[in-house]
């Protein structure tokens, strides 16, 4: 971590820098929260309701906070402040939701080294201190920090929530570079033709970019209507909450599924933020930029690339659908792991713990402050 890391209250110029609209749109991080509330067991999750039920006036404002204090809806809240832009530490709180990896195009589909990627994820990190990375890390330091305010372990509460989220999406944690061009992680590769994402009430959302298609989990799971004020102020209603229930049980009672994702989760050696984004920026190089034509590399300059499916939409999001899901039961149980990590009252010691544990003992980190 870069010794100049500086508490949150200290607001830098790295803004100018690419932020991304949104992340893992509404639905998907609900869905996310929803796994872990179901694991959880009751003590923890009493924990966190406390914290969720914390008034936050700022960032965002208190009616925001009223409206997502429930386990799933909170995990919305760190994309509905972007909302208000005109709020000074939303210019340091929007970098938190990504870290860009770089990728060379010629790279694409290449095996590479954990060594190689850790050492690109440093070098990241170095240049651009506020990041998912770093974001997390300090929102989790904050949460087990007994000084801290009842407001700053809210705010982390429900950046840790949002986080785990955002890092089980690829392109969160890559950027497609070369000498004349960087996508942006997937904002500026952009289709020859939209594709219309399917939400609950039968209305779409089409979508012109790679980044989007996969913020919509691939279409795999029917969306929430994009309604401004209603993100703004946090309004989810009643059926969108049944639906996510409905899926977080239907993954939770996928066998193949479950197996697959208890045996990544409980890898030792993987247990930790950095990994978790590498694991989750390897299938970017293998998953989410294959089987696509670039249109225009004509070598000079441009701002964004035309891109097509060698094989067509349906093709591309059937051949990752299981990716796509194993990656939200993932997200869901790990953060289920980690907050059993932190407030169960005799924790298994485990490698969440000791990440926990790790963090508390790096000077570098600092706690996540807004008052």
């Amino acid at each position: 971590m870069n010794r100049y890391i500086k508490s949150f209250t200290i607001f830098v110029a790295c803004f100018a820098l690419r932020t991304q609209v949104f992340a893992f749109w509404d639905q998907s991080h609900q869905l996310v929260a929803k796994v872990a509330e179901k694991k959880l067991n009751k003590e923890s999750l009493s924990k966190v309701q406390k914290l969720l039920n914390v008034k936050i006036s700022y960032p965002g404002n208190a009616l925001l906070s009223q409206n997502t204090s429930s386990f799933d809806t909170a995990a919305s809240w760190a994309d509905s402040i972007k909302s208000y832009y005109n709020q000074p530490i939303n210019k340091t709180l929007s970098l938190c939701h990504y870290t860009d990896i770089p990728l060379k195009k010629s790279e694409i589909n290449i095996d590479k080294s954990d060594e190689v990627l850790m050492e690109l994820l440093q070098e990241e990190i170095k240049k651009v201190p506020y990041n998912s990375v770093s974001c997390l890390k300090s929102a989790i330091k904050t949460l087990n920090t007994f000084t801290e305010s009842d407001t700053n372990k809210a705010v982390a509460m429900r950046f840790v929530l949002h986080i785990m989220g955002d890092i089980a999406q690829p392109l969160h944690n890559v950027s497609l570079v070369d000498e004349n061009f960087e996508d942006a992680g997937g904002n500026k590769i952009i289709f020859l033709d939209k594709i219309n994402i399917a939400n609950m009430d039968g209305s779409v959302n089409p979508v012109n970019n790679l980044h989007s298609l996969w913020d919509s989990s691939l279409s795999v799971y029917l969306q929430f209507p994009y309604i401004k004020n209603d993100i703004k102020t946090g309004k989810f209603t009643d059926e969108q909450k049944n639906l996510n229930e409905l899926y977080a049980k239907n993954l939770l009672e996928d066998n193949e599924l479950m197996e697959l994702a208890l045996k990544e989760i409980s890898d030792t050696n993987i247990q930790n933020v950095e990994n978790w984004v590498i694991e989750s920026h390897k299938l970017a190089i293998k998953s989410v930029y294959t089987d696509l034509v670039f249109a225009n590399d004509s070598g000079e300059h441009f701002n964004n690339i035309k891109t097509s499916f060698v094989k067509g939409w349906k093709d591309y999001q059937s051949q990752r659908k299981k990716l796509m899901q194993l990656q939200i039961l993932k997200a869901g149980l790990r953060l289920q792991l980690l907050i059993e990590a932190m407030y169960s009252e005799n924790p298994n010691r485990n490698s969440y713990r000791e990440l926990i544990e790790e963090i508390l003992n790096d000077p570098e980190v600092k706690t996540l402050r807004v008052n």
